[in-house]
């Protein structure tokens, strides 16, 4: 009897030292995926709106729609 309960209780503590381990993998990957998001953005300029447009000039227009939204917001208080 007893010794089931010990196989279930070795069971719960390696389920648990997974999840815990494998959430602090999880994390330090994503930290470092970020890290090296923000320095490879640093180094390398991404072309403007207006350098995309001289690329290729029949690229859509992209128009923002913000100012619209705020306006109907301020509207209706």
């Amino acid at each position: 009897m007893y010794g089931n309960e010990r196989e279930e209780e070795q069971k719960l503590r390696f389920i648990a030292w997974l999840l815990c381990y494998g959430m602090g993998i999880v994390l330090i990957l994503g930290l470092l995926s970020l890290l090296l998001l923000v320095f490879t953005r640093r180094h390398k300029k991404l072309p403007s709106v207006p350098e995309c447009r001289r690329l290729d000039p029949q690229a859509p227009q992209v128009h923002i729609a913000l100012p619209a939204v705020v306006d109907f917001v301020v509207d209706e208080v």
